[in-house]
Formats: structure tokens, C-alpha cells, sequence
């Protein structure tokens, strides 16, 4: 039986550029207001960075005074090929 990993995050916004990679912290989701783009470290732990347009076209981000939640799931198609929402800074993931 395959069970939930719950990942919690932490909503970083910024007012410029993303971080690279390599600066990233686990559990730190990063949004820049300027380029309305985020990017976060995969939930299952593999390191994969994942970046995400944020937009009425894209992912939308809705605050919840401290917390955040994201919609639609997000889908890594390359990598570790996740699947997981992020709902008031929380990440559930099937656990493989």
C-alpha cells in the first residue's frame, strides 16, 4: 500500500531573481513578484529544482495569511516523474 509523504514548506518571496539550484533550501518555496515565477526543491527528495510560471495561464498561488497553496498538482514528466499538490504549505506525495 503506497502511502502520503507530507512535505511542509515555507513560502520565500523575493523581490528579483530566483536562486540557482545549489542555494536552495528543502521545505523554502521560492516566488519572485517580478518575473512571477517560483521554484522549489522536489518534495520526494531527489534535489530536482522545479520551476514554475506562476499566472492565470499557468500556477496560481494563493496566500492564506502565513501559508500558501498552489493549483493545479504539479507534474514532473523527466527525473524522479513526481506528482504531488501543495495546499497551505504543505506538499502531499505518494511515496514510491
Amino acid at each position: 500500500m503506497k502511502t502520503i509523504k507530507k512535505v511542509p514548506y515555507e513560502l520565500g518571496v523575493l523581490p528579483d531573481t530566483l536562486p540557482e539550484a545549489k542555494d536552495m533550501v528543502p521545505g523554502k518555496f521560492y516566488f519572485s513578484e517580478k518575473f512571477q515565477a517560483s521554484s522549489h526543491l522536489c518534495p520526494c527528495g531527489c534535489g530536482d529544482n522545479v520551476f514554475l510560471p506562476i499566472g492565470k495561464d499557468d500556477w496560481e498561488l494563493e496566500r492564506h495569511g502565513t501559508t500558501f497553496s498552489i493549483s493545479p498538482s504539479i507534474l514532473k514528466r523527466l527525473g524522479c516523474k513526481s506528482h504531488y499538490v501543495i495546499k497551505k504549505g504543505v506538499a502531499s506525495i505518494l511515496e514510491k
